[in-house]
């Protein structure tokens, strides 16, 4: 199966969650780098504010909007597959939800789905102190596929971090994540 079909499934939901809705969406696909990355966060904060999100929430989504693209192109398969995205809108209960996809090979899937699993076990509280104490011991190296970028969207949402694997083709995966930010 060629992976080009997951980002046709992703703007096919897109399309089905934006229905009949205000134009809010956001909606970036290809390679990212951080000069889409830091054009992404002034669209996306212009949109919000023109909805009366407040600032707190509009700043959640900037840093969680920042690690979602960051995690794109730094661990996304630089191969001649470009099938990466990243996506914001509102929902029927005026919620931001961020989410992102791209195509990673099997060693930084294995990394990502162990540190996910982990992740998603554990407590606010537990995720606040393994944060800490990454923080505080330096235990993550820059070039870790399953580090504090993860630690940090499970710390910063205000729900359970939604993640899925899928194969893309007979040697990658594709991976997604979704976040939700409460505006209430």
């Amino acid at each position: 199966m060629k992976s080009y079909h997951y980002i046709h499934e992703e703007l096919d939901h897109l399309k089905r969650e934006t229905e009949n809705r205000s134009p809010e969406l956001v909606l970036i696909c290809g390679e990212m780098n951080f000069s889409v990355m830091s054009n992404a966060i002034d669209i996306i904060t212009e949109k919000l504010k023109k909805l009366a999100i407040k600032q707190a929430k509009i700043t959640k989504a900037k840093l969680l909007t920042t690690e979602l693209i960051q995690n794109v192109f730094k661990h996304g398969q630089k191969n001649n597959i470009s099938d990466s995205y990243f996506a914001m809108y509102i929902d029927d209960d005026s919620n931001i939800i961020l989410h992102s996809g791209n195509v990673t090979d099997n060693i930084t899937f294995k990394r990502l789905s162990t540190a996910l699993d982990s992740y998603s076990k554990k407590t606010d509280h537990e995720i606040k102190e393994l944060y800490i104490k990454s923080l505080r011991e330096n235990e993550l190296k820059e070039n870790d596929n399953a580090g504090l970028g993860l630690i940090t969207m499970f710390l910063r949402t205000d729900s359970s971090v939604k993640y899925s694997f899928s194969p893309a083709n007979e040697n990658d995966i594709y991976y997604r994540i979704e976040i939700k930010i409460t505006t209430n």
